[in-house]
């Protein structure tokens, strides 16, 4: 959704080589506009159906798996782990008896599934909006008992892997490979998701309280108002007379509900404050990609700690309201030698046919058929294809003209 472009020089040619640091543009394609202009309860979903989607066979060869594993190597060959939903490649199959340990590469789906249950059951412990510390989580979740990647089985009867190397069932080394992995599924999904809460307490150690968005990153469902996040302290936006928007606070949710319709401004922008603009050409996008008028005026009146300018509120709407949709299609020319021949193909072809002037007429040439055909004969009408000389002529008569 994502795409850079580097700065051109003065004098218009391409820069050479990788741009300066600062000079690389990054730009959302229709895909990634499209999807700024939605609601904040589909953004979330995106993205969480994007990760949590199905481990193919052949996943980690994916594009861009990168973006999603930071331990992800292009030349290496893990198989089909898990690493968009949890952050790490970590397989866990159970054990049959009598049977040779399985391999990681032969984990299928239902193994992904199991341990995503098993890592969910293990969190269940915590009681939404209550804080605790995350190394006496850490601590708790992988005791015997509890460590998800037993799956709820004895230790000995399930192989773990941690990308390629597998980590004995001995109680200490299992303890350690599960506590890295609720570190790791905490730092690098939960809490950059916005499925728990983080905190300090007096002592700098970092605490945590589960968010109801955790239970919709496990794909179950959540009331609409529990997906806008949550701050201690609630934005403040004020819309001024110049079309600029001023966001104070690090609630994100009003930025991201007005963004689509607005601009980000050059200069101005600093430590829990963003600067946008409203203008006309980011009003019209916001429209051509999907984005009702009467909820651009709706977000705008919502988020908004004062009352909108009149102006801006006018020109908002006028704007908004003044995109239309056109279509385009495909067409086949009739051109007659004079009106006279044209006023007949009309008469012909009837409500099929669309009349361009006095001598060319217009059909969709899927409704040209042989039935059309011997209808324009009956007229006195032979329909011939033009040859590429006439075609030529043609052209090179319009470029005189």
């Amino acid at each position: 959704m994502i795409q850079g472009r580097s700065d051109a020089r003065s004098d218009g040619s391409a820069n050479r080589g990788p741009p300066p640091s600062g000079n690389l543009e990054r730009l959302l394609n229709s895909k990634g506009h499209e999807w700024l202009s939605s609601e904040l309860e589909d953004q979330y979903k995106g993205i969480y159906n994007l990760l949590s989607a199905k481990v193919e066979r052949d996943s980690m060869f994916a594009r861009h798996l990168g973006m999603f594993y930071s331990g992800f190597d292009p030349y290496g060959n893990l198989g089909a782990g898990d690493v968009r939903f949890l952050g790490e490649h970590v397989t866990v199959l159970r054990l049959e008896r009598g049977k040779h340990t399985p391999y990681y590469w032969n984990a299928n789906p239902d193994d992904h599934k199991a341990l995503r249950t098993s890592l969910d059951e293990a969190f269940a412990v915590l009681k939404p909006e209550v804080f605790y510390r995350l190394d006496s989580i850490e601590s708790h979740l992988v005791d015997r008992n509890h460590n998800p990647l037993n799956r709820g089985l004895s230790p000995d009867q399930v192989a773990v892997y941690w990308q390629t190397r597998l980590v004995l069932s001995q109680e200490e080394p299992r303890e350690e490979a599960g506590r890295h992995l609720i570190d790791t599924f905490m730092r690098r999904r939960l809490i950059p998701l916005g499925c728990v809460q983080v905190a300090i307490d007096e002592e700098d150690r970092i605490c945590i309280a589960r968010e109801p968005r955790y239970d919709a990153y496990f794909n179950r469902k959540i009331a609409s108002e529990d997906w806008a996040p949550t701050s201690g302290v609630a934005a403040r936006v004020v819309v001024q007379p110049d079309f600029s928007v001023i966001v104070i606070g690090m609630n994100p949710a009003p930025a991201a509900e007005l963004a689509p319709f607005c601009e980000r401004a050059a200069t101005g922008s600093g430590q829990g404050a963003l600067i946008l603009k409203i203008t006309r050409d980011s009003v019209v996008k916001a429209v051509s990609l999907g984005l009702k008028p009467a909820e651009i005026v709706s977000r705008l009146q919502r988020h908004a700690s004062n009352e909108v300018p009149a102006n801006v509120l006018r020109e908002v709407e006028e704007w908004s309201n003044w995109v239309r949709r056109v279509s385009t299609s495909t067409l086949t020319v009739v051109r007659c030698p004079d009106q006279e021949t044209a006023d007949r193909v009309m008469s012909a072809l009837k409500r099929q046919a669309e009349r361009l002037n006095n001598t060319l007429i217009a059909i969709d040439p899927k409704k040209l058929t042989a039935t059309e055909r011997n209808r324009l004969r009956g007229y006195g009408i032979i329909i011939e294809k033009q040859t590429e000389t006439q075609e030529r002529k043609t052209k090179a008569k319009k470029r005189k003209w």
